[in-house]
C-alpha cells in the first residue's frame, strides 16, 4: 500500500520525488527486491512520473550478511570479556 500512496502523493504534486522498495515478482514467479524510484514531471503541456526500477537483491544479500557478522563479532566479544572475568576471579 505504501507504493499506491506514494503515487497518488506524487500524481498530486505533493512530493516532487519518492525512493521505496518493494518485493517484485519475475515472470518464472521468482521473488527479488527492487528500489523504486519515481519523479513527477511536466513540460509540453503534459505531465506524468517518470519510474525507474532498479533490483537491489544483491546489495539486501550483503546486508544481511554484515548484519550477521556484526552479530557473530558481538557475541565473541562478550564470550572472550566474560571469559577472561572468568579467569581473573
Amino acid at each position: 500500500m505504501k507504493s499506491v500512496d506514494a503515487f497518488a502523493k506524487i500524481l498530486s504534486n505533493q512530493s516532487l520525488t519518492h525512493f521505496f522498495e518493494l518485493r517484485f515478482r519475475q515472470k518464472n514467479s521468482s521473488i527479488f527486491w527492487g528500489e523504486v524510484h519515481m519523479q513527477y514531471f511536466t513540460g509540453c503541456k503534459h505531465a506524468g512520473v517518470i519510474a525507474i526500477l532498479l533490483d537491489c537483491n544483491e546489495r539486501k544479500r550483503i546486508e544481511r550478511m554484515r548484519a550477521v557478522r556484526v552479530h557473530l563479532l558481538e557475541m565473541e566479544l562478550i564470550s572472550s570479556v566474560y571469559c577472561k572475568q572468568l579467569i581473573l576471579t
